[in-house]
């Protein structure tokens, strides 16, 4: 939340700023500055590489999804009842959400090469640079993690949650 207004704000201040060196060439054009001209075209061409070298719109757009899907994620779970707020499966998608928010927001950013990829599908999270996925387990289990050796065959063999889970409705609940 605190990134957003600061990306804003340099964002609007370099468009105002190349829009200001514009209309300042056109002025000199009208007044026959031509020798001028060519500098504030320069200049305006000049800051417009600032704003996407440090990449700043795909930045802004990247915080305030993060905020809004927070967001989000908040009213949800503030809606949810005590028990369901304390389910593993609630518990497991506020943080999927927030971990998301946070990859997106640093993976957005300019220099960074960023050793992970979030996935489409929320119920897996994928990295890049590797051939397998973690999914997410539906109810409790074990999450069941493939090795991939360097053929693409997969190595490990999946643990399958235990049958002996009690019928209760609320047996899922982490304490």
């Amino acid at each position: 939340q605190k990134c957003a207004p600061r990306l804003s704000s340099a964002l609007s201040l370099l468009e105002l700023l190349t829009n200001i060196v514009t209309s300042a060439g056109a002025l000199l054009a009208l007044i026959n500055r031509a020798e001028l001209v060519s500098f504030t075209v320069a200049l305006a061409v000049a800051i417009s590489n600032i704003i996407e070298f440090f990449a700043l719109r795909p930045q802004l757009d990247t915080a305030n999804a993060a905020v809004r899907d927070v967001q989000n994620m908040l009213s949800w779970f503030c809606a949810q009842s005590l028990v369901d707020r304390r389910t593993r499966t609630a518990k497991q998608h506020a943080v999927r959400v927030v971990e998301q928010a946070i990859l997106g927001f640093y993976g957005s950013q300019p220099g960074t090469d960023a050793p992970f990829a979030i996935a489409s599908d929320p119920a897996t999270k994928a990295t890049t640079g590797t051939k397998s996925t973690t999914p997410l387990p539906e109810s409790g289990g074990t999450l069941p993690i493939q090795n991939v050796n360097n053929t693409g065959e997969n190595t490990s063999s999946r643990k399958e949650p235990s049958s002996s889970s009690s019928s209760h409705p609320y047996s899922n609940i982490v304490k």
